[in-house]
């Protein structure tokens, strides 16, 4: 019984020592989950847990490339989560490649300080409220 309870108490510890976030990898700065292993696709992300848990995570100017590399597979850049860059009032410029083809709700919602971003026409869907707070 008490190496039953040694144990569990062992897994405890390693699962509450696990840290979690919203995205799968970062690369030069940049937050990204896998949508598809598969196709060998991603999105953009934010970094923490939630949205709102890492205040501007992206500032300045963020260009966003078409492929990616993680683990030695190319992924390319498809489309841009919801809320990735939420309230990021540092962020000015934004250059979305020809590869993503969706622009998700609250993207760049928030954002004050965005005065220029390039949007490609492979961009087929920018969902409501993208640009809500933005001057």
């Amino acid at each position: 019984m008490k190496k039953i309870r040694f144990w569990l108490a062992t897994i405890a510890v390693l699962l509450c020592s696990v840290s979690v976030s919203a995205h799968d990898f970062e690369v030069d700065g940049i937050y990204y989950n896998i949508t598809s292993e598969t196709n060998l696709t991603v999105e953009v992300t934010y970094e923490g847990l939630h949205y709102y848990s890492v205040s501007n995570e992206y500032t300045g100017e963020v260009v966003i490339p078409e492929k990616v590399t993680y683990n030695d597979k190319n992924y390319s850049v498809t489309s841009i989560e919801s809320c990735a860059f939420h309230s990021c009032s540092g962020l000015t410029s934004v250059t979305i490649p020809n590869s993503v083809t969706s622009i998700e709700s609250y993207v760049f919602s928030g954002c004050s300080s965005l005065t220029n971003i390039t949007i490609p026409n492979s961009v087929t869907s920018i969902v409501d409220d993208a640009f809500s707070g933005c001057i």
